[in-house]
């Protein structure tokens, strides 16, 4: 009751963070849901009470102002209560299956350990991260609108970019294989690489004939001494090049 007076009195709320609700019933009374939020941003983590009619009422209220939410361990049926919300563009979903509707208004989308085929649900993603664990990385080339790729926490043993593709960013990342990239049709403009180990792939990746970067970027990374000098040769033909606080592979 505490919590939803204040609530009620929050005529400027734009951020609601819910973790480990379960009774939603309690909370989102009537008349809160005669409250105008224009809340924004919804993050919401073991929130199980989600078919309560009152958190549905409660809900429709911001479906022109929500722009970003995030869905933590909730049942995957909640996302169907988004599929109308035409102004949401962020979305973050973690340890969740995708037996949900496709959300056609997301173009921002963070996913981690997410089972199935994410990428169906989500056809209109041009910015795209993954954390720890997908599925299936053969499913990222069907993002037909995918500009940004952004891979965190990741040992991957090929990679196969979209050639839609124009930012590619690795953070702390594997590559498992010297020759990780499939390099057809790569049209790479911009490559991010941040806390990586082994970059010893570079060498191989940046002899590559057409290669369209435009901007190397790479932060708190291991290079050995012969893959600088694979990065200061390709720099002739790269606009940007960053090296920022990497270590040197010293030999024994």
């Amino acid at each position: 009751i505490e919590l939803t007076h204040f609530l009620k009195n929050q005529a400027t709320l734009h951020n609601l963070t819910l973790y480990f609700f379960h009774e939603a019933s309690d909370l989102f009374d009537e008349s809160l849901n005669r409250v105008n939020f224009k809340l924004s941003t919804l993050k919401l983590k073991f929130f199980d009470n989600y078919t309560s009619n009152e958190f549905k009422d409660f809900l429709i209220n911001f479906k022109d102002s929500l722009k970003y939410l995030t869905i933590d361990k909730c049942h995957h049926d909640i996302l169907n209560l988004f599929v109308d919300f035409k102004n949401l563009k962020d979305l973050h979903v973690y340890h969740i299956c995708s037996h949900f509707e496709p959300l056609l208004s997301v173009e921002n989308l963070t996913v981690a350990c997410i089972d199935g085929a994410f990428s169906e649900k989500f056809p209109a993603t041009k910015n795209l991260t993954i954390f720890y664990y997908a599925e299936d990385l053969q499913q990222i080339k069907n993002l037909k609108k995918l500009e940004k790729l952004t891979f965190i926490d990741y040992k991957i043993p090929e990679l196969k970019i979209p050639k839609t593709v124009r930012k590619l960013t690795l953070h702390r990342v594997t590559l498992l294989e010297p020759r990780a990239f499939n390099y057809v049709d790569i049209a790479i403009e911009e490559l991010e690489i941040v806390k990586c180990k082994d970059c010893d792939w570079l060498m191989d990746f940046l002899t590559i004939q057409d290669l369209k970067i435009q901007k190397l970027r790479i932060v708190m990374s291991i290079l050995s001494e012969e893959c600088k000098q694979v990065i200061i040769e390709a720099s002739k033909r790269i606009k940007s090049v960053e090296l920022i606080n990497c270590e040197e592979i010293k030999e024994e």
